[in-house]
């Protein structure tokens, strides 16, 4: 550090280890103050502050000491690095400093020395209770007193308790809020320097910034939480504050120069933890109204009063009990421990917001709720809604106070009945209380109903698309979650006919398509199929819907019921994936058969060219050849002759087809030769085309 020499009014330069006694000024800044690079030059000798510098110096010399430290001139400020470092060591220079001499250069007698400036003014405070020992001059450099003899002046011009002036070694003995109190009334000339006075105070050392105007106290407190658990911090009242839990400046701590710090429930608090969401902080919450408020109840009351706690008025943002506003802030409330119950209201996690950007505006409906209550709420009223009711209307509010009001051990609503309104909440189509319930950390575990069935499940099965995507969106719920009859939400969707619901949880959620199939409960591919939904039937097979449904003749599904809209096209798009061609329903028909049966040639062409076996004996013992020369049906004769079937295959009575035809148009068919010489190559030929899909 750099001293003035008390005879020459030089600077020297000590190291830590090498710094001899000095005396230290306090004063207030004027015009024409000696600095830093004034020192050494005959100009300086004119300037109107050269006056103090030499008598401080001569009252020094007279004291015993060769050194003095004067804020004006013993920082080089044109470099930010030591100013840094001075303003973080300035608490540190006045407590080390053998004496210190306050200059009063507005005071001229004893009783005048409350109305001085110096009072006013932020950086004294420090320079005040930092010293062992003060002496106090007039604006002639004539002694008025020392802090010991001055105290109970002092004591009563600040407020700070006269226990402290005498001994600066029990400051950590007073509050957060105490300290705080006593810079209320203090001024300095740049805003950033209101919080910088104030870092020796409370042992806290950060980079200076600057341009960072109102931050710059917000970072202090920030410091201070890191160091300390103390819940006074909290304890301001401030008209207009935007809704942080940290206070806007020290003037919010004029009126709590009487809170301490008490905790009647623990021998210490928990700590804070700053994290991108606000301080989080272990504390009860008793809500207030269905608009998301309530009091969170500190551990600090007032000098006398620990029968009571304080409590700050808390909003919860989003309802979801997750990030917290400070509101009210002109204001706190008294807790009363004789009436309050920690069984009923426990300590709980809480995500208070630190502080507003100031470029923020509170929304609509946070101004019209602010300030619109005073008294407490009647919490043993019995509530106008059910849980389930509530959730029923979609009222977010009410189902938000319910919940709050039912945390602790004296809760009376199950877990049941949690799980159930978050359910009810989805199949009714309320988004916001959908997402305000998956949002709750508190209640995570219970989304699940006692069927296993979760909220996505019971959206998608009444159709809500938008609740379905908006659990889709926050991946609170995994999608493909199976309840106790092994079903998803994605099979609820389809069974109901609920396409757009469908799209979304295969699109958005990639769900996988392989669920039903068992049990009497056909697949959602079945379901698609019977829908004749092409566009669902290709977004199943591409999850893995196939697999799923094996068991089930999706193909014969899809050609006996000509009524399906676009059947033939979901035919070709199963035998594509996969589909078996030669497949058997319960009554063991074919897919061949049964577009036989119905004379669907262009059904019947297509499953041939997949490999079909037309040669196969029916469920009355014939091929189908056989089938269609019994039933007259010449075109359908000659288009399996076409496509490869054997005119010589027998039925189960040894007979072939031709012993069936009737008339001479068919029997000529069968008398053409030509079928009997090509039906090796048209089968191979069908085979081989079947096999390089495969």
């Amino acid at each position: 550090m750099r001293l003035i020499n008390t005879k020459s009014i030089e600077l020297q330069f000590f190291t830590d280890d090498d710094v001899p006694d000095y005396a230290i000024l306090s004063h207030t800044w004027d015009q024409e103050e000696v600095l830093f690079q004034d020192i050494g030059l005959e100009s300086a000798k004119a300037k109107k502050g050269y006056n103090k510098l030499r008598n401080c110096c001569r009252v020094a010399e007279q004291n015993g000491f060769d050194y003095i430290w004067d804020d004006t001139c013993c920082i080089d400020k044109a470099s930010s690095a030591e100013l840094s470092e001075a303003i973080n060591s300035m608490y540190r220079y006045y407590q080390e400093a053998n004496v210190c001499y306050v200059y009063l250069a507005d005071v001229s007698t004893t009783s005048r020395i409350p109305d001085s400036r110096w009072f006013t003014r932020g950086w004294t405070l420090q320079e005040l209770i930092a010293p062992h020992e003060i002496i106090f001059f007039d604006q002639h450099w004539q002694e008025l007193g020392t802090k010991t003899s001055l105290v109970r002046i002092l004591s009563e011009r600040t407020s700070i308790p006269q226990y402290i002036l005498s001994d600066s070694d029990d400051l950590e003995t007073t509050s957060i809020a105490q300290r705080m109190s006593w810079a209320a009334d203090r001024v300095t000339t740049r805003k950033e320097d209101g919080a910088y006075s104030l870092m020796g105070l409370f042992g806290i050392n950060m980079p200076l910034l600057y341009g960072e105007g109102d931050k710059a106290f917000y970072r202090l407190q920030e410091e201070i939480m890191r160091v300390s658990d103390d819940h006074s911090l909290f304890a301001w009242r401030f008209p207009g504050a935007r809704g942080g839990l940290l206070a806007p400046t020290p003037a919010a701590f004029k009126s709590s120069g009487d809170i301490i710090p008490w905790n009647p429930f623990a021998p210490y608090n928990s700590p804070f933890t700053i994290t991108n969401k606000g301080v989080q902080t272990e504390a009860p919450f008793i809500p207030q109204d269905t608009s998301g408020r309530g009091l969170c109840v500190l551990c600090c009351t007032a000098i006398g009063k620990r029968d009571k706690l304080i409590a700050v008025h808390l909003r919860d943002t989003y309802l979801t009990m997750e990030h917290f506003d400070r509101c009210m802030s002109s204001d706190f409330q008294w807790i009363d421990l004789n009436t309050f119950s920690l069984t009923r209201y426990p300590a709980r996690s809480l995500y208070i917001r630190l502080q507003t950007p100031a470029t923020a505006r509170k929304s609509k409906r946070y101004q019209e709720n602010e300030g619109r209550y005073d008294t407490p709420v009647d919490h043993d009223l019995k509530p106008r809604y059910s849980l389930s009711d509530a959730a029923l209307g979609g009222y977010t509010g009410t189902v938000w106070f319910i919940l709050a009001n039912n945390i602790g051990a004296l809760s009376t609503v199950t877990s049941d009945e949690i799980s159930s309104a978050v359910c009810i909440a989805a199949r009714s189509g309320h988004e916001d209380l959908v997402s305000q319930l998956m949002n709750r950390r508190d209640i995570s575990s219970l989304l699940v109903d006692k069927d296993g069935r979760t909220a996505l499940s019971h959206a998608a099965e009444a159709g809500q698309e938008r609740v379905v995507r908006s659990i889709l969106s926050s991946a609170r719920i995994h999608p493909d979650k199976r309840d106790s009859n092994g079903l998803t939400a994605l099979w609820y969707a389809v069974h109901h006919g609920h396409r757009a619901c469908a799209k979304l949880l295969l699109e958005k959620g990639r769900v996988s398509g392989n669920v039903g199939g068992s049990d009497n409960r056909p697949s959602v591919l079945w379901h698609a199929i019977s829908a004749g939904d092409i566009e669902l039937v290709e977004l199943l097979l591409h999850r893995q819907a196939l697999v799923g449904a094996k068991s089930e003749p999706l193909l014969c599904l899809a050609v006996a019921n000509q009524s399906i809209p676009k059947n033939i096209s979901i035919a070709k798009i199963l035998l594509e994936n996969g589909a078996d061609p030669d497949e058997r329903d319960a009554k063991r028909n074919t897919p061949l058969h049964l577009a036989c049966r119905n004379g669907d040639h262009d059904m019947v062409v297509l499953l041939m060219r997949h490999g079909a076996n037309a040669d196969r004996l029916n469920t009355s013992g014939k091929t189908e050849m056989a089938f269609a020369a019994l039933s007259g049906n010449v075109q359908l004769v000659k288009l399996l002759l076409e496509n490869g079937a054997n005119p010589k295959a027998k039925c189960a009575n040894g007979k072939t087809a031709a012993a069936y035809a009737q008339g001479s148009e068919m029997k000529s068919l069968f008398a053409d030769h030509r079928w009997y010489k090509t039906i090796l190559d048209r089968t191979s030929t069908n085979r081989s085309a079947m096999s390089g899909r495969s």
